[in-house]
Protein backbone atom coordinates (compact mmCIF):
# COMPACT_ATOMS: atom_id res chain seq x y z
CA UNK A 1 0.00 0.00 0.00
CA UNK A 2 1.26 3.40 -0.94
CA UNK A 3 1.50 6.01 1.31
CA UNK A 4 -1.16 8.07 -0.51
CA UNK A 5 -3.46 5.11 -0.21
CA UNK A 6 -2.95 4.96 3.48
CA UNK A 7 -3.84 8.16 3.87
CA UNK A 8 -7.18 7.87 2.14
CA UNK A 9 -7.44 4.72 3.91
CA UNK A 10 -7.36 6.27 7.28
CA UNK A 11 -9.16 9.20 6.53
CA UNK A 12 -11.99 7.01 5.35
CA UNK A 13 -11.95 4.89 8.42
CA UNK A 14 -12.19 8.20 10.85
CA UNK A 15 -14.59 9.25 9.09
CA UNK A 16 -17.38 6.36 8.78
CA UNK A 17 -16.25 6.08 12.78
CA UNK A 18 -17.66 10.07 12.92
CA UNK A 19 -20.33 9.45 10.56
CA UNK A 20 -21.92 6.80 12.65
CA UNK A 21 -22.02 8.95 15.52
CA UNK A 22 -23.41 12.14 13.56
CA UNK A 23 -26.05 10.04 11.71
CA UNK A 24 -27.21 8.38 15.72
CA UNK A 25 -26.59 11.66 16.81
CA UNK A 26 -29.57 12.84 14.69
CA UNK A 27 -32.23 10.16 16.33
CA UNK A 28 -30.62 10.50 19.92
CA UNK A 29 -33.50 13.04 21.30
CA UNK A 30 -36.02 11.36 19.02
CA UNK A 31 -35.71 8.51 20.43
CA UNK A 32 -35.58 9.54 24.23
CA UNK A 33 -38.87 11.82 23.72
CA UNK A 34 -41.42 9.14 24.96
CA UNK A 35 -39.10 8.90 28.35
CA UNK A 36 -38.37 12.30 28.33
CA UNK A 37 -42.43 13.34 27.78
CA UNK A 38 -42.96 11.78 31.54
CA UNK A 39 -40.91 14.14 33.19
CA UNK A 40 -42.62 17.23 31.22
CA UNK A 41 -46.27 16.58 31.69
CA UNK A 42 -46.39 14.77 28.67
CA UNK A 43 -46.48 18.39 26.94
CA UNK A 44 -45.42 16.94 23.29
CA UNK A 45 -46.00 20.71 22.37
CA UNK A 46 -43.03 21.71 23.90
CA UNK A 47 -40.97 18.54 23.10
CA UNK A 48 -42.16 19.00 19.83
CA UNK A 49 -40.42 22.57 19.54
CA UNK A 50 -37.33 21.33 20.90
CA UNK A 51 -37.05 18.93 18.23
CA UNK A 52 -37.47 21.95 15.93
CA UNK A 53 -34.65 23.91 17.17
CA UNK A 54 -32.37 21.08 17.59
CA UNK A 55 -32.91 20.64 13.94
CA UNK A 56 -32.73 24.46 13.31
CA UNK A 57 -29.38 24.73 15.04
CA UNK A 58 -28.40 21.48 12.86
CA UNK A 59 -28.95 23.20 9.62
CA UNK A 60 -27.16 26.47 10.44
CA UNK A 61 -24.40 25.00 11.92
CA UNK A 62 -24.13 22.85 8.79
CA UNK A 63 -23.70 25.93 6.32
CA UNK A 64 -21.51 27.50 8.53
CA UNK A 65 -19.08 24.09 8.69
CA UNK A 66 -19.39 23.95 4.92
CA UNK A 67 -17.96 27.67 4.38
CA UNK A 68 -14.92 26.66 7.48
CA UNK A 69 -14.21 23.34 5.43
CA UNK A 70 -13.02 25.62 2.03
CA UNK A 71 -10.76 27.21 4.52
CA UNK A 72 -9.93 25.62 8.02
CA UNK A 73 -7.89 22.02 9.39
CA UNK A 74 -10.15 19.25 9.08
CA UNK A 75 -9.00 18.09 12.25
CA UNK A 76 -10.31 21.52 14.47
CA UNK A 77 -13.76 21.01 12.60
CA UNK A 78 -13.98 17.08 13.29
CA UNK A 79 -13.00 17.83 16.90
CA UNK A 80 -15.14 20.87 17.05
CA UNK A 81 -17.80 17.95 16.15
CA UNK A 82 -16.77 16.08 18.81
CA UNK A 83 -16.72 18.56 21.54
CA UNK A 84 -19.93 20.51 20.84
CA UNK A 85 -21.59 17.07 20.85
CA UNK A 86 -20.16 16.04 23.78
CA UNK A 87 -20.76 19.24 25.93
CA UNK A 88 -24.19 19.53 24.32
CA UNK A 89 -25.14 15.79 25.88
CA UNK A 90 -23.93 15.97 28.80
CA UNK A 91 -26.23 19.60 29.83
CA UNK A 92 -29.25 17.65 28.31
CA UNK A 93 -27.81 14.73 30.90
CA UNK A 94 -28.14 16.99 33.87
CA UNK A 95 -30.71 19.22 32.95
CA UNK A 96 -33.55 19.95 35.33
CA UNK A 97 -35.62 22.56 33.51
CA UNK A 98 -37.28 23.96 30.48
CA UNK A 99 -34.11 26.19 29.33
CA UNK A 100 -31.57 24.21 30.14
CA UNK A 101 -32.94 21.06 27.90
CA UNK A 102 -33.37 23.88 25.44
CA UNK A 103 -29.78 24.66 25.80
CA UNK A 104 -28.26 21.28 25.54
CA UNK A 105 -30.19 20.30 22.70
CA UNK A 106 -29.21 23.24 21.03
CA UNK A 107 -25.71 22.70 21.57
CA UNK A 108 -25.68 19.19 20.45
CA UNK A 109 -27.89 20.52 16.79
CA UNK A 110 -24.62 23.25 16.49
CA UNK A 111 -22.40 20.13 16.90
CA UNK A 112 -24.34 17.36 15.10
CA UNK A 113 -24.78 19.64 12.31
CA UNK A 114 -20.63 20.08 11.50
CA UNK A 115 -19.87 16.92 10.44
CA UNK A 116 -21.62 16.21 7.02
CA UNK A 117 -20.36 18.79 4.93
CA UNK A 118 -16.81 18.52 6.71
CA UNK A 119 -16.92 14.93 6.23
CA UNK A 120 -18.36 14.91 2.47
CA UNK A 121 -15.89 17.46 1.74
CA UNK A 122 -13.15 15.42 3.39
CA UNK A 123 -13.25 12.22 1.02
CA UNK A 124 -14.31 14.08 -2.12
CA UNK A 125 -11.50 16.12 -2.18
CA UNK A 126 -8.73 13.75 -1.02
CA UNK A 127 -9.67 10.29 -1.88
CA UNK A 128 -9.05 8.89 -5.45
CA UNK A 129 -12.10 6.52 -5.38
CA UNK A 130 -14.56 8.62 -4.45
CA UNK A 131 -17.59 7.10 -5.35
CA UNK A 132 -16.95 3.65 -3.30
CA UNK A 133 -15.52 5.76 -0.23
CA UNK A 134 -18.95 7.72 -0.29
CA UNK A 135 -20.65 4.18 -0.24
CA UNK A 136 -18.54 2.88 2.53
CA UNK A 137 -19.15 6.27 4.25
CA UNK A 138 -23.08 6.16 3.77
CA UNK A 139 -23.40 2.36 4.83
CA UNK A 140 -21.67 3.08 7.75
CA UNK A 141 -23.77 5.87 8.92
CA UNK A 142 -27.18 4.23 8.04
CA UNK A 143 -25.90 0.93 10.76
CA UNK A 144 -25.17 3.97 13.31
CA UNK A 145 -28.46 5.13 12.61
CA UNK A 146 -30.17 2.14 13.04
CA UNK A 147 -28.11 0.58 16.04
CA UNK A 148 -28.80 3.97 18.02
CA UNK A 149 -32.68 3.58 18.90
CA UNK A 150 -32.39 -0.27 20.16
CA UNK A 151 -29.17 0.73 22.47
CA UNK A 152 -30.55 4.12 23.82
CA UNK A 153 -33.68 3.02 24.64
CA UNK A 154 -32.72 0.15 26.01
CA UNK A 155 -30.35 1.88 28.38
CA UNK A 156 -33.01 4.81 29.03
CA UNK A 157 -35.94 2.36 30.01
CA UNK A 158 -33.66 0.39 32.21
CA UNK A 159 -31.62 3.42 33.77
CA UNK A 160 -33.32 6.90 32.61
CA UNK A 161 -32.76 8.48 29.65
CA UNK A 162 -30.46 11.08 31.23
CA UNK A 163 -28.06 8.27 31.52
CA UNK A 164 -28.74 7.41 27.44
CA UNK A 165 -27.48 11.29 26.70
CA UNK A 166 -24.33 10.98 29.54
CA UNK A 167 -23.33 7.67 27.27
CA UNK A 168 -23.76 10.46 24.38
CA UNK A 169 -21.32 12.25 25.80
CA UNK A 170 -18.87 9.55 26.50
CA UNK A 171 -18.62 8.66 22.99
CA UNK A 172 -18.80 12.17 21.66
CA UNK A 173 -15.44 12.68 23.07
CA UNK A 174 -14.15 9.76 22.26
CA UNK A 175 -13.71 11.22 18.42
CA UNK A 176 -10.61 13.04 19.61
CA UNK A 177 -7.95 10.01 20.06
CA UNK A 178 -9.22 9.24 16.69
CA UNK A 179 -8.23 12.45 15.05
CA UNK A 180 -4.78 11.38 14.94
CA UNK A 181 -6.18 9.54 11.53
CA UNK A 182 -6.19 12.47 9.63
CA UNK A 183 -2.88 12.67 8.17
CA UNK A 184 -1.33 16.37 8.16
CA UNK A 185 -0.94 16.02 4.59
CA UNK A 186 -5.06 15.47 4.41
CA UNK A 187 -5.98 17.93 7.04
CA UNK A 188 -5.52 21.35 4.81
CA UNK A 189 -7.79 22.56 2.37
CA UNK A 190 -6.37 23.34 -0.89
CA UNK A 191 -5.47 27.27 -1.28
CA UNK A 192 -8.30 29.24 -3.00
CA UNK A 193 -7.32 31.64 -4.97
CA UNK A 194 -9.18 34.83 -6.27
CA UNK A 195 -12.99 34.21 -8.48
CA UNK A 196 -11.78 36.00 -11.90
CA UNK A 197 -14.86 38.65 -12.81
CA UNK A 198 -15.83 35.95 -15.35
CA UNK A 199 -16.79 33.41 -13.15
CA UNK A 200 -18.42 35.87 -10.61
CA UNK A 201 -20.34 36.89 -13.94
CA UNK A 202 -21.13 32.91 -14.48
CA UNK A 203 -22.45 32.84 -10.78
CA UNK A 204 -24.53 35.17 -10.80
CA UNK A 205 -26.55 33.66 -14.32
CA UNK A 206 -26.58 31.17 -12.42
CA UNK A 207 -28.57 32.61 -9.43
CA UNK A 208 -30.97 33.80 -12.06
CA UNK A 209 -31.76 30.09 -12.94
CA UNK A 210 -31.85 29.29 -9.36
CA UNK A 211 -34.65 31.67 -8.67
CA UNK A 212 -36.75 30.92 -11.59
CA UNK A 213 -40.43 30.29 -10.23
CA UNK A 214 -39.75 26.70 -11.35
CA UNK A 215 -37.25 26.28 -9.37
CA UNK A 216 -39.21 27.53 -6.52
CA UNK A 217 -41.89 25.24 -6.45
CA UNK A 218 -39.19 22.20 -6.35
CA UNK A 219 -37.88 24.11 -3.33
CA UNK A 220 -41.47 23.95 -2.00
CA UNK A 221 -41.21 20.08 -2.81
CA UNK A 222 -38.26 19.55 -0.67
CA UNK A 223 -39.24 21.49 2.34
CA UNK A 224 -42.59 19.77 2.62
CA UNK A 225 -40.58 16.64 2.58
CA UNK A 226 -38.23 17.78 4.88
CA UNK A 227 -40.92 18.29 7.48
CA UNK A 228 -42.81 14.62 6.81
CA UNK A 229 -39.02 13.29 7.25
CA UNK A 230 -38.64 15.24 10.41
CA UNK A 231 -41.91 14.71 11.94
CA UNK A 232 -41.64 11.08 10.76
CA UNK A 233 -38.31 10.51 12.61
CA UNK A 234 -38.98 12.77 15.53
CA UNK A 235 -42.13 11.24 16.80
CA UNK A 236 -41.73 8.08 15.16
CA UNK A 237 -40.57 6.15 18.78
CA UNK A 238 -43.40 7.60 20.62
CA UNK A 239 -46.08 6.55 18.05
CA UNK A 240 -44.48 3.37 18.26
CA UNK A 241 -44.13 3.03 22.44
CA UNK A 242 -47.47 5.13 23.11
CA UNK A 243 -49.90 3.79 20.02
CA UNK A 244 -48.71 0.52 19.53
CA UNK A 245 -48.79 -0.44 23.32
CA UNK A 246 -45.32 -1.43 23.42
CA UNK A 247 -43.85 1.36 25.98
CA UNK A 248 -41.19 0.39 28.08
CA UNK A 249 -41.59 -3.69 27.81
CA UNK A 250 -38.53 -5.37 27.58
CA UNK A 251 -37.61 -9.12 25.77
CA UNK A 252 -34.26 -10.40 27.11
CA UNK A 253 -32.97 -7.15 28.24
CA UNK A 254 -34.16 -5.27 24.87
CA UNK A 255 -36.38 -2.45 24.93
CA UNK A 256 -39.34 -4.13 22.34
CA UNK A 257 -39.83 -0.23 21.39
CA UNK A 258 -36.26 0.12 20.87
CA UNK A 259 -36.20 -2.86 18.67
CA UNK A 260 -39.25 -1.77 16.04
CA UNK A 261 -37.95 1.70 16.03
CA UNK A 262 -34.51 0.49 14.80
CA UNK A 263 -35.95 -2.13 12.24
CA UNK A 264 -37.87 1.06 10.93
CA UNK A 265 -34.76 3.04 10.41
CA UNK A 266 -32.81 -0.28 8.55
CA UNK A 267 -35.95 -0.30 6.79
CA UNK A 268 -36.03 3.39 5.40
CA UNK A 269 -32.24 3.50 5.11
Amino acid sequence: MTPIAAQQRRLLIFTCVAHSVADAWHLLYPSMLFLIAADFNDDYLFLGLLANVMVACRGLSGVVAGFMADRYSLRLLFGSFGVLCCLGCLVVAVSEGNLQILLGLSVLGVGAGIYHPVGLSAITRNMTRRAAGLGIHGLVGAIGASALPVIAISVGVAHGWKVSFAIGAVVSISILPLLPLVSTGLDRPPSITPEPLAGVKARMRWAKVLLQRRMMALYGVAVLRGFALTGYLVFLTTAIAVNVGLGEERVAGVATTGLFTSLAIACAA
